[in-house]
């Protein structure tokens, strides 16, 4: 009997691998998890018409201009944190601007 070997010391057990992905099959499981537990919520932005209690006007040209992109686009709502109310009257004031020709329609080469 002392010369037998026993299975389990010749034969390995099959483990899914993550080589490609470098991983662990055990920080695999785990990696989500850190994931949903790190973002943390952003502050809301606030309106900045509905802040300094003013509304967009075509004339204002410079308060106009944070609200467009370097390419002479409107910034959408989500980005710009305005309310949907100003968003709206941004967009017209801009359009206004443009056809008075205080705003490019496209940006300078």
């Amino acid at each position: 009997m002392a010369g037998k070997v026993k299975l389990s010391d010749t034969v390995k057990k099959a483990e899914p691998t993550y080589a490609s992905a470098g991983v662990k099959t055990e920080e695999k499981a785990n990696s989500r998890d850190d994931k949903q537990t790190s973002l943390t919520p952003r502050p809301k932005k606030v309106c900045y018409f509905c802040e300094t209690k003013t509304i967009p006007s075509y004339t204002d040209v410079v308060t106009l201009r944070k609200f467009m992109s370097d390419r002479a686009k409107i910034v959408a709502k989500m980005r710009t944190g305005a309310c949907s109310k100003h968003q709206r009257a941004i967009t017209r004031e801009i359009k206004h601007a443009r056809h008075l020709a205080l705003m490019p329609f496209v940006p300078s080469i």
